[in-house]
């Protein structure tokens, strides 16, 4: 289970398509973010991460 403040690596969800291939429209380096979780809802089993990328901060949610 994850905790607050651990660092967390992802490919964000905007680099890909529904069915989970590579979105080859996107403009941005398909590489992974490096960020930490900011929040976890434990009733629910997900938690928030959020990283700042090109100088935006960018918040996805994970189920666990």
């Amino acid at each position: 289970m994850p905790y607050i403040g651990q660092r967390v690596t992802w490919t964000p969800c905007a680099y890909r398509n529904v069915d989970g291939t590579e979105n080859w429209k996107s403009t941005r380096e398909k590489r992974p973010v490096h960020g930490k979780v900011v929040y976890i809802n434990e009733a629910h089993r997900f938690f928030l991460a959020e990283a700042l990328v090109f100088g935006y901060m960018l918040r996805e949610c994970f189920k666990f």
